[in-house]
């Protein structure tokens, strides 16, 4: 029977972190997900129901509570459910696997950053903003190239690993549109091929038209 709601959308890197503990976890028979539409000028009533800024992912607990963000609500379902394994790596501690964590989150938003800057009309976008999302999304990219345990960690079932894989996947799939290829860190490409072989990661893909 299922306990919680999570809203969310297909195409959100942020939602797709959370679809990938759910998993990880077995908790798909607890949650209902139900798909909303957002966007920079989109006023959704239902998500800001539950959020009033209006971002996804949102997650309903037991008795109603909404939780957003999506590393507050990996974290809940891990305390929760998951006795605490998205934590548990035979590479790295707690704290490196939320610092990692939360790296892979900076590099999904310089990356939806440089896509809502260019998205404005022509003539409107700024340049040096895009620059500089772009300069640290190199710089992310090269220190994660020197972590020696990087692979390893990448393909582990921890708050690390999802929000990595995660990252580097909008990164390749977005690619063309932010400046940035992948390609040019072969180590981190690499890696991000072996985690094909993760059936939930291929199936929480989005549909990049």
């Amino acid at each position: 029977m299922s306990t919680h709601r999570l809203i969310s959308n297909r195409n959100s890197p942020y939602a797709r972190k959370v679809r990938l503990a759910i998993g990880y976890l077995g908790l798909q028979g607890l949650v209902i997900e139900q798909d909303e539409k957002i966007g920079q000028v989109v006023f959704n009533e239902t998500v800001t129901s539950a959020n009033p800024i209006g971002q996804i992912p949102v997650l309903s607990t037991e008795d109603g509570t909404w939780l957003h963000d999506s590393s507050v609500i990996v974290e809940y379902l891990n305390e929760r459910y998951g006795e605490r394994r998205l934590l548990s790596s035979a590479l790295a501690d707690p704290w490196k696997l939320r610092t990692l964590a939360s790296l892979a989150d900076a590099i999904i938003q310089s990356s939806i950053l440089i896509l809502r800057e260019r998205s404005r009309p022509a003539g409107l976008s700024w340049s040096d903003f895009i620059d500089a999302q772009q300069h640290k999304l190199v710089h992310a990219l090269d220190a994660l190239a020197r972590e020696t345990s990087f692979q390893a960690i990448l393909l582990e079932q921890t708050v690390a690993g999802i929000g990595l894989s995660v990252a580097l996947d909008f990164v390749l799939l977005r690619g063309p549109l932010i400046g940035i290829d992948l390609a040019r860190w072969p180590s981190l490409h690499q890696a991000l091929q072996r985690k094909a072989a993760d059936d939930l990661f291929i199936a929480t893909r989005p549909a990049i038209k």
